[in-house]
């Protein structure tokens, strides 16, 4: 989409071909709106459980190359000496650390939201899991309707929900102050007087 012989550059690019691809995108939703609400869905609902790490890291997008050699011309050979440039980085086995716990994470988040009325965690915490539960949910339907369902759109948020589920853990046995409030008798014991000729 973003190389030099890409259609949309062929088409003008963002400037002359803006203007037609926005009358068709607006045709489009008022001609086949169910189909853009589902298709919505279902890419928002792939968004949120796509959490991995993108298994394998590529060489550097074309656009930091062009930045390197631009601006800091003197990094460029050590640039293109790194890991990442000379071969393709196989990192999928963090996957199979990282996505139980952000599962596991995320599938607690409503659970600490709807056990909260047991008043054995703090408010603050509850309000952040409430939040960062929001984040996620948010960013799925943003980044998975409007974009293409990926790792890496979501992954940049997920470790928001061990993070959350951490501090409950740690503050789970907070629980609100009580005062205790003696009576005025037992704080000013009230003076007997004598009475002559009164039996003691």
């Amino acid at each position: 989409m973003w190389s030099e012989a890409s259609p949309l550059r062929e088409l003008g690019g963002t400037d002359g071909f803006g203007a037609e691809a926005q009358h068709i995108a607006l045709a489009s939703l008022l001609l086949y709106p169910g189909q853009h609400l589902k298709a919505a869905l279902t890419s928002a609902t792939e968004q949120f459980f796509n959490v991995g790490n993108g298994y394998v890291q590529m060489p550097v997008h074309w656009h930091a190359k062009w930045a390197v050699e631009r601006y800091a011309p003197e990094a460029i050979s050590t640039f293109l000496r790194s890991r990442q440039e000379e071969k393709q980085l196989d990192l999928s086995w963090l996957s199979i650390v990282h996505v139980p716990i952000a599962y596991f994470a995320i599938a607690a988040l409503p659970i600490v939201v709807i056990f909260a009325c047991r008043r054995r965690i703090r408010p603050s915490a509850i309000s952040l899991s409430t939040t960062s539960l929001a984040v996620l949910l948010a960013n799925a339907a943003i980044c998975g309707s409007l974009a293409v369902p990926a790792d890496r759109c979501q992954n940049r948020l997920v470790s928001l929900a061990p993070f959350m589920i951490a501090l409950v853990v740690l503050g789970c046995r907070w629980r609100p102050s009580r005062k205790t409030y003696s009576s005025p008798s037992s704080e000013h014991p009230k003076k007997l007087r004598f009475v002559p000729g009164s039996p003691e």
